[in-house]
């Protein structure tokens, strides 16, 4: 894990992460969150799910002080499509959603809602299971691309899964 130390020249970060979170790992989102607010970062922007959007969401309103850094929330379809638990944390933390009302579960939906997520951001960090597939690796992988600084780390999802 490589954690840039910079003052945030930018203010903007995208979040993003597996929604399969385990409680163990929710530890070192929340201290990269504390260290996104420590280093000045003026916006955090989430793309909405359970796991570690809604950790970050929540840890972020926790930490921050007064009003900063703004909370931006930027949902596929609509805070309604959500998990009852990501949807009561946007409701209550997040200073900012944007309902894109997209189809939900179609893969057009998700990648217009990450290109939202990332733009304008000069960063993004990633907190991923080391799968090199789905929506955590696709959008770590666009943001690179787009020239965002890309910090990943490692997390343990709560289920276990065989890769194949």
């Amino acid at each position: 894990m490589r954690i840039d130390a910079r003052p945030r020249a930018h203010k903007i970060a995208a979040v993003t992460g597996i929604g399969d979170l385990s409680r163990a790992s929710e530890r070192l989102v929340d201290e990269m969150i504390a260290v996104e607010i420590a280093l000045g970062v003026e916006e955090l922007r989430f793309g909405g799910a359970r796991g570690v959007d809604t950790v970050a969401l929540c840890s972020a309103a926790f930490r921050r002080r007064s009003r900063t850094p703004r909370l931006r929330v930027l949902v596929p379809a609509s805070i309604a499509e959500l998990s009852l638990v990501a949807a009561h944390a946007i409701e209550k933390y997040s200073d900012d959603v944007v309902e894109l009302g997209l189809p939900v579960c179609e893969p057009a939906t998700y990648e217009a809602r990450d290109r939202i997520l990332v733009a304008g951001a000069r960063e993004l960090l990633g907190f991923t299971d080391g799968c090199m597939f789905g929506g955590p690796a696709w959008r770590i992988k666009h943001a690179a691309a787009e020239g965002l600084i890309v910090t990943t780390c490692t997390v343990r999802p709560a289920s276990v899964r065989r890769r194949r």
